[in-house]
């Protein structure tokens, strides 16, 4: 149980940082 909460916590925080990535890209492009 702990795991599992654990796993979705840490899958969700490196969902959360990859959109945070394709968003500076995003911004840096439009910026430019």
């Amino acid at each position: 149980m702990i795991t599992r909460f654990t796993f979705f916590s840490v899958s969700h925080n490196l969902k959360k940082e990859t959109i945070k990535q394709q968003y500076e890209k995003v911004k840096e492009r439009t910026s430019n």
